[in-house]
């Protein structure tokens, strides 16, 4: 007889997306500006595993540079990063808002974070997909000059978090 129990039930969970997705329009970005989501309670990513952020964006201007994903506490401080795309790889520059998906380690979201884009470029402007009306547990975020507001609480920029549930 074995001295190990094994679990029969035993199964790896499945990621999913949280996405903030209803209809859009756009809003700009230049360098050193933040442009992102508050994930705020009652949001059911908190406590979720995520390993991607799906953004939708768009270059004008010529813009030159690198766009990060990137996770802020609630103080502003730097949590994660996700990969990033550059400017010089054409990967973002077309002026046609689409969907870019930034993957890398895991980062488990707390209610309060802050989730979105972070631009560090050289000239030129950018757009990111604002979606019309904000749902539930979503909220637009912005830092200009070093400074974090919150536009509007019923708009939200448009995105979607994969990950293992809590």
């Amino acid at each position: 007889m074995s001295n190990f129990v094994v679990n029969p039930y035993r199964f790896v969970a499945e990621s999913v997306e949280f996405c903030q997705s209803n209809s859009n329009t756009a809003s700009g970005f230049k360098e050193d500006e933040f442009r992102g989501n508050v994930i705020v309670s009652g949001n059911s990513v908190i406590g979720a595993s995520c390993t991607a952020l799906t953004l939708y964006i768009s270059g004008e201007s010529t813009p030159e540079g690198t766009i990060y994903a990137r996770v802020y506490n609630d103080s502003g401080v730097l949590q994660h990063t996700w990969n990033s795309i550059n400017s010089s790889s054409g990967e973002w520059i077309d002026g046609t808002i689409t969907a870019f998906t930034f993957t890398g380690s895991a980062y488990t979201i707390q209610e309060d974070d802050r989730v979105g884009l972070e631009a560090d470029m050289t000239q030129g402007l950018g757009e990111i997909a604002v979606s019309t009306s904000a749902q539930t547990g979503w909220e637009r975020i912005e830092r200009n000059d070093g400074s974090w507001s919150t536009p509007t609480t019923t708009v939200a920029i448009k995105m979607c978090i994969t990950g293992v549930p809590a």
